[in-house]
């Protein structure tokens, strides 16, 4: 048999009842309680401060003062209801609690019936909410605190980078000067000209190069990191920027006794890129091999198709890199143990900004290393549209 709509709508209520903590009364036209629920004062005691049955509402409990004339008005039918959400007090346990009043009609069709008074304990989701309110409170200030500790960044760098630039070019001018002069000492040098002379000469053009570099790369650390790496492409050859750049190691090999074997491609390696960067990415790999190298020792510049890319590889007869060593070769500033152990000297970046420049070109940068067997380092950039394998 199907039950009716109120006995529906009873068992409801029961279910509802016995689920959350919710206490009732029946109030009439007065406002006067006349019956509650047995359960009323134990929810409602951190407000109730008489017995229910025969007091005023506004009596009993506190919310409703000022209220009365809109309890009325749902008594005569005027207003649906009245809700009162999240009233919090302090319970004996010194606790915060929550409570959400309901007032409503008893009987829709006879408002003579009197009210639907119904009380629900919602500590739970008021602390709930509360903590959701502190939390999006702390949020903001947070997010305040961030834009100015952004603001405050980005003005750092814009006096970071005028610095850099101003420094680069008060320390490049004379820079220029101390190469040139050692380079021209160098071919002026008579045959009879001691070795002594001739080293010391070699060695002010190797470190003033050095010192170029460094101001270079210090340069494009700050680009990167705002992302300002300008990137120029033409046509080029890969090999010819190989090259460029052995011949303008010759100097340091020398001095160190170590000897370079090309090992490059017979075919052309045309690329799309910007050679001037390129250079500086090899430039970087081959002073790093010669640094890392011993004296007397062996460094190999090899160069490939494969793959529909222009691959370069160098590789070097050094101490080489263990597994860990190498998965951290290509942060910004990292030198591995042993190179501060020995004192090699480097700043870190050289390896970071190689690989920035080559994936600017959409070119992979690999290493492959083992401790006292070398280390082999290799760039990727796609050949020119039309020359690429297939």
């Amino acid at each position: 048999m199907t039950p009716t709509y109120d006995a529906l709508a009873r068992r409801a209520a029961e279910a509802l009842a016995s689920y959350r903590e919710i206490a009732y009364a029946l109030i009439d036209d007065e406002l006067i309680i006349r019956a509650a629920s047995p359960n009323f004062l134990a929810l409602l005691g951190a407000g109730a401060e008489v017995a229910p049955e025969d007091a005023h509402l506004t009596t009993v409990l506190w919310e409703f003062i000022g209220l009365e004339e809109a309890l009325k008005d749902v008594a005569r039918g005027d207003l649906p209801a009245l809700h009162l959400p999240q009233i919090n007090r302090v319970a004996d346990d010194e606790q915060v609690h929550y409570l959400t009043y309901l007032v409503v009609p008893f009987d829709p069709a006879d408002t003579s019936q009197g009210l639907l008074f119904v009380a629900e304990d919602t500590t739970y989701y008021g602390r709930l909410e509360q903590g959701l309110v502190q939390d999006r409170n702390e949020l903001r200030l947070m997010r305040n605190a961030l834009i100015r500790a952004n603001d405050e960044l980005r003005r750092i760098n814009r006096l970071k980078s005028l610095f850099l630039s101003m420094a680069a070019h008060d320390l490049r001018s004379p820079l220029t000067v101390v190469d040139g002069y050692s380079q021209l000492l160098l071919e002026q040098l008579p045959p009879e000209g001691s070795a002594e002379q001739r080293r010391m000469l070699l060695s002010m053009s190797i470190q003033s190069d050095r010192m170029a570099r460094l101001i270079t790369d210090l340069l494009d650390l700050d680009r990167i990191e705002q992302g300002r790496l300008v990137i120029n492409p033409s046509q080029c050859d890969l090999n010819d920027i190989a090259r460029d750049s052995i011949g303008l190691h010759q100097l340091m090999l020398e001095q160190r006794s170590q000897v370079l074997e090309p090992e490059l491609s017979a075919e052309p390696l045309p690329i799309w890129a910007d050679a001037d960067r390129l250079l500086q990415v090899v430039n970087n790999l081959i002073a790093n091999a010669i640094k890392y190298t011993g004296k007397g020792g062996r460094i190999r510049v090899r160069s490939e198709r494969r793959d529909g890319r222009a691959v370069l590889a160098v590789l070097d007869s050094g101490k080489g890199m263990t597994a860990d060593e190498v998965s951290h070769v290509f942060e910004v500033y990292y030198r591995t143990e042993k190179a501060k152990r020995s004192q090699i000297q480097g700043s870190g970046l050289g390896l970071f900004i190689v690989k920035s420049i080559v994936e600017a070109h959409g070119g992979v940068v690999a290493v492959d290393s083992q401790p006292g067997q070398g280390t082999r380092f290799e760039i990727g950039v796609p050949l020119r549209e039309g020359d690429a394998d297939g």
